[in-house]
């Protein structure tokens, strides 16, 4: 009786969501604890993806892969319904298999952008990195 509606409070759900309703082949992907986003960022992303006809493009920073900081074709949507199926949370489940994943790490971006994966998860931070 109809899909099983995702959770959007979710991420991987939230990923499922915005892939099922976009209006183009891939989407942009940000977590809300990044200030020093960029959209040069993405453009990058963007532009690898399509080089590397990635199902997802992520950034991989000092800490392994920033999911939350990615684009994401729609051809993925199967894969993550399917991680969602079997419970999964991470916006990683689905990677493997014949999800093709493409990176680009921080190294790689111009000095100005290379903070642009820290993000924010304690009032501490938040003090530190606020403008003055």
């Amino acid at each position: 009786r109809g899909r099983k509606r995702m959770n959007p409070l979710i991420p991987l759900g939230g990923l499922a969501a915005a892939l099922e309703r976009a209006p183009t082949e891939r989407v942009c992907v940000l977590a809300c604890d990044l200030p020093h986003a960029s959209g040069a960022v993405f453009e990058r992303l963007l532009a690898r993806a399509a080089a590397d006809d990635a199902d997802v493009c992520c950034l991989a920073g000092e800490s392994g892969l920033e999911p939350l900081y990615g684009v994401y074709h729609k051809r993925c949507l199967p894969a993550v319904r399917a991680a969602l199926a079997r419970g999964e949370r991470r916006m990683t489940a689905f990677h493997g298999g014949a999800v093709r994943v493409s990176v680009l790490a921080l190294d790689e971006l111009p000095a100005e952008h290379r903070r642009c994966a820290v993000n924010l998860n304690t009032p501490a931070e938040y003090e530190q990195e606020r403008p003055r």
